[in-house]
């Protein structure tokens, strides 16, 4: 039974995140394009919008998803939902699947400050990152990035135990 409590506050707790880019999308005046569900690279919800073209605005959203995480993160602490472990279980799973190496709202947050997407149209933007992002595995940051992460992991751990 637990395990369909943590599913259930996961896909809760993604549905509070993507609300978070939303949200913050539509006090930047960005047009939202889609709101939607995808299997690659694993399930996930997905916002997409008109790129802003400010770097602060760009990175308000992208971080506006962990944003919420956080502050449900917080309010459990303050109120001390932590008695529920199926909650705190799957508030675990969403900071790891939301801070990993691989596909997240960090990466984006990254790999967009090349060049190479000041240049590109918003059709050819999935395939620029694509490109970008095999580019970006197993280097320097990555590395660096994969260890935190890791880190974060094991202090996960810690505390859900």
């Amino acid at each position: 039974m637990i395990i369909l409590e943590i599913i259930l506050f996961f896909i809760i707790l993604m549905f509070l995140h993507e609300a978070g880019h939303v949200l913050s999308a539509k006090i930047l005046g960005l047009s939202v394009r889609k709101v939607g569900v995808s299997i690659k690279p694993y399930p996930h919800f997905y916002v997409s919008v008109d790129w802003p073209h400010k770097i602060q605005q760009k990175y308000l959203y992208l971080f506006a998803g962990m944003f919420s995480t956080l502050t449900i993160f917080c309010i459990g602490l303050f109120f001390s939902f932590w008695s529920n472990n199926a909650l705190l279980y799957a508030l675990a799973l969403q900071i790891v699947i939301e801070t990993n190496p691989f596909h997240s709202d960090i990466i984006i947050a990254i790999l967009t400050n090349k060049k190479v997407f000041k240049e590109t149209s918003f059709l050819s933007f999935k395939e620029v990152y694509q490109t970008e992002l095999k580019k970006y595995y197993y280097t320097t940051n990555w590395y660096i990035h994969f260890i935190l992460w890791t880190i974060l992991i094991i202090l996960l751990l810690r505390f859900v135990n």
